[in-house]
């Protein structure tokens, strides 16, 4: 609730910009996908976004071709007299495929086209690698940061809703009033802390609790390491959150909405 609010005038921005390209790229507070959402009466900021994150995301993960290419250090081809021996360009290769066929089983590509959405709205995303390779988008109206004068983040608090009666094992069901969103709403609250330990060899301790604050899962990870990524189109010196490529164009998007509307009128 105290980083909410460093937040907020982040998340409003956001919220404005979808009203204006894609409304369910970040909804209004209180929507939970059965409220009818707001609708822009152009479609131009929603073709820009569309085309805008498509090519960046092609651009990221090409269709058809490895993503990364795998080559062997300038020092160890010093070593080696400046000649790579051709079964370790065979086997780079390969290590190459595999790596493309594992990227394309998880699905990475339709996750990272989510995340190019979410920044070109919103300019903040957070993404979970989870351990089945798959990755978990989180919106901004669903985590906070804490960023350091160098732009590291120091904390991180997620919130995430589960089904009760899909809840992993070792999660007890919260009893508070917080948790108990409605009685007839079987969601269960979790959250995900993660904070960063300063120290000879930096890392992250990521810890999971529900909504009562009984933690059930405790784990540290190498700074390197910490599957989470927290991800900003453009970063403003001394801003915990990142500003979104919209708003370069917010002036215009607002200007054509209002015009549309009147000719619609």
């Amino acid at each position: 609730a105290k980083l909410e609010k460093n937040r907020e005038q982040f998340l409003q921005r956001a919220r404005h910009n979808a009203m204006l390209t894609v409304p369910s790229l970040m909804p209004l507070a209180g929507h939970d996908g059965r409220s009818h959402l707001v609708e822009p009466y152009q479609s131009t900021g929603a073709a820009g976004v569309v085309g805008i994150s498509s090519r960046v995301t092609m651009a990221l993960i090409p269709a058809g071709r490895p993503h990364l290419r795998m080559e062997v250090k300038p020092e160890v081809q010093l070593e080696l007299g400046g000649d790579v021996p051709p079964e370790v360009e065979q086997n780079l290769t390969r290590m190459e495929q595999l790596i493309q066929k594992e990227v394309e089983a998880a699905n990475w590509r339709a996750r990272t086209l989510d995340s190019m959405q979410q920044l070109v709205v919103a300019g903040s995303v957070t993404e979970e690698y989870l351990q089945d390779n798959t990755i978990r988008v989180h919106r901004l109206d669903n985590f906070v940061w804490r960023r350091d004068f160098r732009g590291l983040v120091l904390e991180c608090i997620i919130r995430e809703f589960w089904d009760r009666d899909a809840l992993p094992e070792g999660i007890a069901t919260g009893t508070s009033a917080s948790s108990m969103l409605d009685k007839d709403d079987n969601t269960e609250e979790v959250y995900i802390h993660i904070q960063y330990l300063d120290g000879d060899e930096p890392s992250y301790q990521v810890t999971r609790e529900n909504a009562d604050g009984v933690a059930f899962e405790t784990t540290v990870y190498p700074a390197e390491m910490v599957p989470f990524l927290f991800l900003r189109w453009a970063s403003t010196p001394g801003e915990d959150y990142g500003r979104s490529k919209v708003e370069e164009v917010i002036g215009d998007l607002r200007s054509l909405d209002s015009l549309a509307k009147q000719a619609q009128e």
